[in-house]
């Protein structure tokens, strides 16, 4: 079991909270649940309505579609279904375990209560992910 400061320094390697302050990771891992998951195991089934934010924080993962019979790259720290899980959309691919991996578990309502409430953290993952995405 990971205690708050642990998942704090986790959370803050992961790339859509870097430019989040210290007190808005401390909220966000006070809502965190530790899991950890054995290699070829999913943690994701495409299809499947969101939830849960999975934020991979030790190990990798793959992300595989559907039938088109591709393996992305593997995923190591990331946020792997943000925008499914502030939708509550259907989840678009299969994430499968390369390795055993530790994710930290945030609920849908309780991400979306936490983002609603402080705007400065809202901002802080726009920012980052605007900055990802620039052209």
């Amino acid at each position: 079991m990971l205690t708050t400061i642990e998942k704090v320094f986790l959370l803050q390697d992961v790339d859509l909270f870097s430019e989040a302050s210290t007190d808005h990771l401390t909220l966000l891992a006070e809502l965190c649940e530790d899991h950890t998951v054995q290699a070829g195991k999913k943690v994701v089934q495409a299809g499947e309505t969101c939830s849960q934010l999975y934020l991979l924080v030790e190990g990798r993962v793959r992300i595989e579609k559907p039938g088109d019979g591709r393996t992305s790259e593997d995923v190591e720290r990331s946020a792997l279904n943000f925008w499914n899980c502030l939708l509550r959309s259907p989840q678009t691919s299969d994430v499968v375990c390369a390795t055993d991996s530790r994710f930290l578990v945030i609920r849908s309502e309780d991400l979306l209560d936490v983002l609603t409430t402080e705007p400065g953290l809202s901002l802080a993952i726009l920012r980052r992910h605007a900055a990802a995405h620039r052209s």
